[in-house]
């Protein structure tokens, strides 16, 4: 008897790897639960969380490139969408909001921002105890660190 191998591609994504996904439509599971039905690149159907991602302007049928956040031990896969702006590891300039004093997780008080993005929502900013932001600063140059659930994590890398 003779084996014969036979390849079958593999139906899995990878974490951390990007792909092409296809809104299919929206749907709301329950009142306060909606979803996008995302058809992946081997056709099989997802959900992702519509919440994080209203401002991003997704619409049916637009194709949209995902970063494989995860995928947990019962299958469940979970993206991150590519943001309609910003890139992870490049530096923009943002709307400063409010500069305060905030107690920090040692109890001692540091300075934070809050500055806006151009989809226009609020981020807060650690400030580094070697930078002192006036008041009256009206805008900061930030790294955009990592994009998890539609959140920028930002860093202050120069004043501007």
């Amino acid at each position: 008897m003779t084996v014969k191998s036979v390849q079958i591609p593999n139906a899995r994504l990878t974490e951390g790897d990007y792909y092409t996904f296809t809104i299919l439509k929206s749907i709301s599971l329950r009142p306060d639960e909606e979803y996008y039905v995302m058809r992946e690149p081997n056709g099989f159907k997802l959900l992702m969380p519509k919440k994080f991602y209203t401002r991003y302007g997704f619409r049916p049928g637009q194709q949209v490139l995902c970063r494989v956040d995860k995928v947990n031990c019962i299958g469940r896969v979970f993206l991150e969408p590519e943001h309609p702006y910003y890139v992870e590891g490049k530096r923009y300039n943002f709307d400063v909001i409010e500069v305060e004093q905030v107690v920090d997780m040692n109890r001692r008080m540091v300075q934070s921002i809050v500055v806006r993005d151009v989809l226009d929502y609020e981020w807060r900013v650690s400030v580094p105890n070697e930078f002192m932001i006036d008041k009256q600063t009206a805008s900061i140059n930030c790294l955009v660190k990592r994009i998890k659930k539609g959140r920028l994590y930002l860093e202050i890398s120069s004043t501007g």
